[in-house]
């Protein structure tokens, strides 16, 4: 199962560098004029990318070496669930 975790990971990380060198594959980015896409954040959401995808990793190795770690192969739903939301308050703050 760790193998799983480190999959989406290594998503994670394409994700950040599709998205840092091709920002149109953001929902609505092309559409923006071009004073709102100087505006937005790109950093901010790559940052975050990377650093879900280390702390994917290291939640999940931290469980596999604990008492919990029948539920080590599931860390990746918190890890993403919360760095989710996380992010989207970050770039929303930082829109503001």
């Amino acid at each position: 199962m760790g193998i799983i975790n480190i999959g989406i990971s290594i998503l994670l990380i394409l994700f950040a560098l599709l998205v840092k060198y091709n920002p149109n594959l953001i929902a609505g980015y092309k559409f923006l004029p071009e004073e709102k896409k100087q505006e937005y954040p790109i950093h901010l959401l790559v940052n975050g990318f990377v650093i879900l995808s280390i702390l994917n990793l290291a939640i999940y190795f931290l469980l596999v070496n604990s008492s919990y770690h029948n539920y080590a192969p599931w860390s990746f739903l918190f890890v993403v669930s919360i760095g989710v939301v996380l992010i989207s308050w970050m770039i929303q703050q930082k829109l503001k």
